[in-house]
């Protein structure tokens, strides 16, 4: 057994009677050690053994900030300020961009909150839950916002301005100030802005710009730019933009070009491509190490922004750069994450071989003993545990580690470990919101396509990833014990992972630049917002209202909203066995992630069977589905499950999907029916990797 996942699954009470649940969720409310309403995970260690000291920010006593390193020092700034920011301890649940705008101005330095955006989707809602899982509110509420005519024009300009409004309206400065009245303000505060914030009003992740801009005391920038994420960009047209964001930090009166004076951060939030195209023939700057440019070849953007444009190479850097994209809510979510989560416990899987040059170098278990000097619960899967068993092992609990570091091989639609091939779909449920680090070659190649490695972690709720866009070469990858002892040592994300000299190359930063390891901010009980938010409803008047109107699916949204897992699962579990006309395909689509994160995996398929054919061809709800199903196939011999993951293979990886299926539908169904499935699926194929892995599953059944 481990502390992040149960290799068995916890013991599920028997099933309560549907009115006898009710009434305990009407009469009280479940509650953690702590006091907050989360359900406190059963794999999470008691931790009488924990650690050492908690991380610090990285200022020894006696030593100045000036004389730290520049990637220190933008740490410590960043860290500093964080923790300088009381937080009140209540998630803001709003329906709609003009009250998540207005929440976030209410904020003040004295007392923040974090904001989310509820749209009714069901990726919206799973992002929200697993935010309250990781930040553990006191309370949750919702709070809308009725904007007076001009608040919130519908006119791009004039909504641009509104945000910057809002900007200045958190940090107290005047509402119409430009930016240099703004940072003007803030240096009348003792603050001076980190870096820059890049986004552009038409963009949907304006709403991490506003976020980090309002939580880390930065300027916006607003520069239109190419929104295709997953496309690559001719590097003339990234060289004109590259212009623009530094002009724009030349605009802000401050010093910005070279490392460690003050403007050493530039966050894209914007769809932006994340990869540049390469000019043919060029070289890699003369270190012999890379080949030249070919046809195709690309590099990060993340890794182009933030540098001069002489030498040519561009390898004199002036700021670190990374990108947040996404839709509104779910922008919002990786801001919000950056600034008020801070992980628990970490994760590591090596995937390479354990002896040898120049694989020791990246040795997850030296990276393990970096991360043990502190206080992250540590779990290590390395030699002899790292092969894809071991692996898919880990997926019969949601991972609740905040910082994953894993070292693996191939392309951007699998990886390898020892011994084994894992595909996308093996990527885990995430319990609380995570940071990962991937030494892998092509992950983020399309970063916005959930079928890549890197974008089904991104899609399943990481708001920070580093990983390369192409075939990068392993000594581009900062050796992973050292990328460890970096992110502890106070070293901010996008600096942290990045080898401090060199040119550009290929390796991509997503998420907040300037997110630290770090003690907690201090909680506060205090109003909500300047001038306080009026008019909340607290979410857990809302599920007692569901409860008495017997609105089952609305009930199990709250409690998810909540993070109280155990709860949702349980009337779920209620409501299926004693009134299963009431358990609608709503209330199904409300059940199905609180179910597998319960460990009720049994009821997992049944719910899916009632959900309606838009949710079922949704990706995340069909992860549910097979991390759910996977410790079953190996026992099961209920005929409705195998033939509900047959009409429901994954359109990424069916054969992958196929091939874990064959074996229980041979014992169950018949050996011809599991090889006719097999090889009609194989007519269908058209890419030679899974055609392989089809015909290895044919194989194996003969």
């Amino acid at each position: 057994m481990t502390a992040i996942w149960m290799r068995s699954r916890p013991v599920v009470p028997r099933i309560p009677t549907l009115t006898l649940l009710a009434a305990t969720l009407l009469s009280a409310q479940v509650r953690s050690q702590s006091g907050q309403p989360i359900d406190p995970p059963a794999q999470t260690p008691s931790k009488p053994d924990a650690p050492n000291s908690p991380i610090q920010p990285p200022v020894p006593p006696g030593v100045r900030l000036d004389d730290l390193p520049p990637p220190l020092k933008l740490g410590a700034r960043s860290d500093l300020l964080r923790r300088q920011l009381p937080v009140v301890p209540t998630l803001v649940i709003v329906p709609d961009v003009a009250s998540y705008a207005e929440a976030v101005a209410r904020w003040t330095p004295g007392a923040r909150y974090p904001v989310l955006i509820d749209d009714g989707s069901m990726p919206a809602r799973e992002d929200i839950a697993r935010f309250a899982r990781g930040f553990e509110p006191k309370s949750v509420v919702r709070w809308s916002f009725t904007p007076k005519p001009g608040d919130w024009p519908s006119a791009l300009p004039e909504r641009q301005h509104a945000v910057d409004r809002a900007v200045n309206r958190a940090w107290g400065a005047k509402p119409d100030s430009d930016v240099k009245a703004y940072i003007a303000h803030l240096k009348s505060m003792g603050l001076t802005p980190p870096g820059i914030v890049v986004s552009y009003i038409d963009d949907p992740a304006w709403t991490a710009a506003l976020a980090l801009a309002a939580g880390r005391a930065e300027p916006i920038a607003w520069i239109n730019a190419r929104q295709s994420v997953n496309y690559a960009w001719p590097m003339g047209e990234c060289d004109a933009f590259d212009v623009q964001v530094r002009a724009a930090a030349a605009a802000t009166g401050l010093p910005w070009d070279k490392l460690g004076d003050d403007l050493d951060a530039v966050t894209l939030c914007s769809h932006t491509p994340a990869k540049v195209a390469l000019t043919v023939g060029s070289a890699d700057g003369g270190d012999g190490k890379r080949p030249p440019i070919k046809e195709g070849d690309t590099a990060a953007t993340t890794d182009r922004i933030g540098r001069l444009p002489a030498p040519a190479d561009h390898s004199a850097r002036w700021a670190w750069s990374s990108q947040i994209f996404g839709s509104e809510p779910r922008a919002a979510y990786r801001a919000m994450c950056a600034l008020f989560i801070e992980p628990h416990a970490a994760w590591l899987f090596d995937g390479y071989q354990s002896e040898g040059q120049p694989w020791a170098q990246w040795d997850c278990t030296k990276a393990a003993e970096q991360l043990r000097k502190t206080d992250l619960h540590v779990i290590l899967d390395d030699t002899p545990k790292q092969s894809r068993a071991d692996w898919r092992a880990r997926l019969d609990t949601p991972l609740d580690a905040g910082l994953v570091l894993i070292n693996s091989m191939g392309n951007s639609d699998f990886f390898d470990v020892q011994p084994g091939r894992c595909r996308p779909g093996d990527i885990p449920i995430l319990r609380v919101p995570a940071m990962v680090h991937m030494v892998h070659s092509w992950s983020v190649l399309f970063p916005a396509t959930r079928e890549s490695v890197g974008g089904r972690w991104l899609d399943a709720g990481a708001y920070a990833y580093f990983g390369s866009v192409q075939e990068p070469f392993l000594s581009a990858f900062l050796p992973t014990p050292a990328a460890a002892e970096r992110l502890i040592a106070g070293v901010p994300w996008a600096a942290a992972l990045r080898q401090d000299a060199g040119p550009m190359w290929r390796l991509a930063s997503f998420g907040d630049p300037l997110i630290t390891l770090g003690p907690p901010a201090k909680r506060i009980d205090a109003p909500l917002g300047s001038p306080t938010l009026d008019g909340v409803t607290d979410v857990e008047d809302e599920l007692r209202a569901a409860l008495k109107a017997k609105k089952f699916s609305d009930a199990i949204t709250a409690l998810a909203l909540m993070g109280r897992d155990n709860d949702a699962g349980r009337l779920a579990a209620a409501t299926m066995h004693d009134q299963p006309a009431e358990f609608t395909p709503a209330a199904a689509a409300a059940a199905i992630f609180p179910l597998v994160r319960s460990a009720r995996q049994e009821l997992v398929a049944a719910a899916y069977a009632k959900l309606d054919a838009k949710t079922t061809a949704d990706g995340p709800a069909r992860d549910a589905l097979w991390a759910a199903a996977a410790h079953e196939l190996a026992t099961t011999k209920d005929r409705q499950l195998l033939e509900l993951l047959r009409k429901n293979l994954r359109p990424d990886q069916p054969a992958r999907d196929a091939a874990d299926l064959a074996p229980a539908y041979a014992r169950v169904i018949g050996k011809p029916e599991a090889t006719a499935m097999l090889t009609a699926l194989r007519a269908t194929l058209k890419d030679s990797n899974q055609q392989k892995e089809a015909d290895a599953a044919l194989t194996a059944l003969r």
